[in-house]
């Protein structure tokens, strides 16, 4: 398990607006969810930030040293 399967975001249903509760590694580009409140099929776009999210673990692995 990876730090963003640890990290938990928040992001808004765009149809209905209720807060979603998912992991960061959930929310990569072409990847996708189903809003609880209303069914919602929400896909994410972008580049994914995949580099981005490397980054960061391996700083938060330098600060575990």
């Amino acid at each position: 398990m990876g730090l963003a399967d640890k990290i938990m975001i928040d992001p808004p249903c765009p149809k209905c607006g209720t807060k979603l509760k998912i992991p960061l590694s959930q929310a990569r580009a072409g990847m996708g969810t189903t809003c609880p409140s209303c069914g919602a099929k929400i896909k994410f776009k972008g580049d994914g930030g995949g580099n981005a999210m490397s980054k960061l673990e391996d700083a938060f692995k330098k600060l575990g040293k």
